[in-house]
């Protein structure tokens, strides 16, 4: 019998930061995983947390970076990102953030 090998799903993305910070909104930046599980990414899944169970934003995108919008003021959010290849996503980094109290909108 010949199996196929499965390809493993990639390593979680490395360094998320969050920049541009405001009272409503951030962008979240990141750099591939060291491992892609042997197979091209095609895509990262950016998932925003408020409250740890609320999800408030689930978006795929093939970028590096994503900007979150529509956020409260002065509130503290998780955001977690997930690399994909044809095995399906990986496990994800998170990284905590606040909103600022007021400022450019």
């Amino acid at each position: 019998m010949f199996m196929i090998p499965s390809t493993p799903e990639p390593n979680p993305p490395e360094q998320v930061t969050i920049t541009q910070r405001t009272c409503n909104s951030v962008t979240v930046n990141w750099t591939p995983p060291t491992d892609n599980g042997n197979a091209e990414i095609t895509e990262y899944r950016v998932l925003v947390y408020k409250d740890s169970n609320d999800i408030l934003v689930h978006t795929n995108t093939t970028m590096m970076s994503y900007e979150v919008t529509s956020l409260e003021p002065k509130t503290d959010y998780t955001v977690e990102v997930r690399a994909g290849n044809d095995a399906g996503f990986g496990n994800g980094t998170s990284t905590d953030f606040s909103t600022k109290e007021t400022g450019d909108p």
